[in-house]
């Protein structure tokens, strides 16, 4: 009895001890599958390396890098230049804005360098004028040509003129007429009334009869009010 106790307590212990060698044996199996297919996979001397890669010298904007492979399985290494890669350039900024008289200009720098090559300038082309409205600085009359202008806007100076058309004698207006006709050319004596003086006579006239009126209206009140006394003194005396 006491030999299938014992023979009972191992089994447990011996499944976990076949089942952990299975395991193992699984485990060795799939990495020399692994080893086999990546030996397989790879053929030094044709040239087919495994290669492990290390920076040697890291590349700057003006010095060239270099980088070394190294094969795994036989240990052939090789090395390979990283070309440098060049400055490393700003936003561009403005050094001077275009105007209509002189060209503008941009400039970015390199912003890990100080060297000479590290700055790069981009001329801008000068602006066209833009004028504003045209102006009369000198009005046309009969027989002499007028003048306009107009003046840049952006404060330049740069103004451009034209001349107006000089006006003929019957496109003139009357005030113009009367300065080229003589006084023989002229089909009538022109009397000009003086508006001026017409109100003022009218304003005065006016005034002078409401103050004739009012003397009227106020000697009226006067003889009626005297009248009126007199007639309570008549009828106090009867």
């Amino acid at each position: 009895m006491e030999d299938k106790k014992r023979r009972s307590s191992w089994r447990p212990l011996s499944f976990l001890l076949g089942l952990t060698l299975l395991l193992v044996a699984g485990v060795f199996l799939i990495f020399s599958t692994v080893v086999a297919a990546e030996q397989t996979s790879y053929d030094c001397a044709s040239g087919s390396h495994p290669y492990e890669v290390e920076i040697k010298t890291p590349a700057k904007e003006d010095q060239e890098g270099s980088r070394v492979y190294t094969c795994t399985w036989c240990g052939y290494t090789f090395e390979e230049r990283i070309p440098k890669y060049g400055h490393t350039w700003s936003e561009w900024q403005v050094q001077r804005e275009a105007t209509c008289k002189e060209e503008g200009l941009w400039y970015r720098y390199c912003v890990a360098c100080d060297q000479e090559d590290g700055r790069q300038e981009k001329v801008l082309a000068a602006l066209p004028h833009q004028y504003g409205e045209w102006q009369t600085i000198q009005k046309a009359e009969v027989g002499v040509e007028g003048k306009e202008e107009r003046i840049c806007i952006y404060g330049c100076g740069e103004k451009e003129e034209k001349s107006i058309s000089e006006i003929q004698e019957m496109e003139a207006l009357p005030e113009e007429k009367e300065k080229v006709l003589s006084e023989k050319e002229k089909p009538f004596p022109q009397k000009r009334v003086s508006w001026s003086a017409c109100d003022t006579l009218l304003v005065g006239g006016g005034s002078l009869l409401v103050g004739i009126y009012g003397i009227l209206i106020y000697s009226d009140v006067v003889v009626l009010l005297w009248y009126r006394k007199l007639k309570k003194r008549r009828m106090a005396v009867r």
